[in-house]
């Protein structure tokens, strides 16, 4: 009977190849994630998140924004409440670097739930803009399409 040597006992060792092997044996090495990609990647960490300003309830991310208002992106199952006038505010994080609040008054104009894709959007209308929420949104918009 043949003593065991270390790498008969672990199965997920491999035995190295016999020093007599044939020169076109090649040990692959396995390429890293970074060493793979063909394009460097950068972590998208920017969001628009609209908060109800009475409860402080997230109740989801805008998808689309102008200075007449936005559409808003949630959970399928999240309650955007009724329709009507609302106290809210949008806090926007732009790579990684969160900006002042904005706070605006906005009107719930339509609201639709897609049960196929787990979503519920809503139109919303600005009712009125301060000229400081005005500056933050524009400001914002000049960003994202530069």
């Amino acid at each position: 009977m043949r003593a065991e040597t270390p790498a008969m006992q672990d199965p997920t060792h491999a035995p190295a190849p016999p020093l007599d092997a044939p020169a076109a044996v090649r040990v692959k090495r396995r390429r890293s994630v970074e060493e793979r990609r063909a394009h460097e990647r950068l972590s998208a960490q920017s969001f628009l998140r609209v908060f109800d300003r009475e409860s402080g309830q997230a109740l989801g991310d805008i998808d689309d924004i102008s200075l007449g208002g936005f559409r808003l992106e949630a959970g399928y199952s999240q309650d955007l409440g009724d329709p009507g006038q609302r106290a809210l505010r949008i806090e926007i994080c732009v790579d990684g670097v969160k900006r002042a609040p904005i706070a605006v008054e906005a009107h719930q104009r339509w609201m639709n739930r897609e049960a196929k894709h787990g979503v519920t959007r809503a139109g919303y209308e600005f009712v009125s803009l301060t000229s400081l929420a005005r500056q933050r949104i524009e400001r914002f918009m000049a960003e994202l399409s530069s």
